[in-house]
């Protein structure tokens, strides 16, 4: 019943998902420039994240989006929802990926997996999310457009 409620106010147009205003600037960057494939990774269903991309208040994000991906239930607090990530792209060499999250402890997850990652501390404060001792060893950005990839002519990208 809420699903529905939910469903119904995204394909209207009453509900719509909020949009940093960086985001829509770097997707299209990535995706149309640098030519990097973007996946979203969630906990809600593949629909729904498609349904939530495209309410969302930047106009609809799928675009950029090569696919949704789904924790299928799974906390992305173990190491090894990232490893199933990997695996579900097909994806040999783990340094080849990107997890941007706003969590500290997704991002260190994802880097005990062996993928690369980094935080999005958007508010720039210190708040008990991004405490020193929680963003040892991480890095932090205040937007997405302070990551950039670089070109690496042994056939693998780097980024920041």
């Amino acid at each position: 019943m809420v699903t529905d409620l939910w469903h119904k106010s995204y394909e209207n147009g009453r509900l719509k998902t909020h949009a940093y205003p960086d985001v829509l600037e770097a997707f299209q960057y990535w995706r149309f420039e640098e030519f990097i494939k973007i996946y979203t990774y969630a906990s809600g269903d593949a629909s729904g994240q498609r349904l939530f991309l495209r309410a969302s208040e930047a106009g609809d994000l799928n675009r950029y989006v090569a696919n949704a991906l789904n924790a299928s239930g799974g906390f992305k607090f173990k190491t090894n929802m990232f490893r199933q990530v990997a695996t579900a792209l097909r994806e040999p060499n783990l340094k080849n990926l990107l997890y941007i999250s706003d969590c500290p402890r997704k991002a260190s997850r994802a880097i005990e997996a062996g993928i690369r990652a980094m935080v999005v501390n958007r508010d720039r404060q210190c708040t008990g999310k991004y405490s020193p001792e929680l963003t040892k060893g991480l890095v932090v950005v205040n937007t997405l457009a302070d990551i950039q990839f670089i070109y690496d002519p042994k056939g693998t990208s780097t980024c920041c």
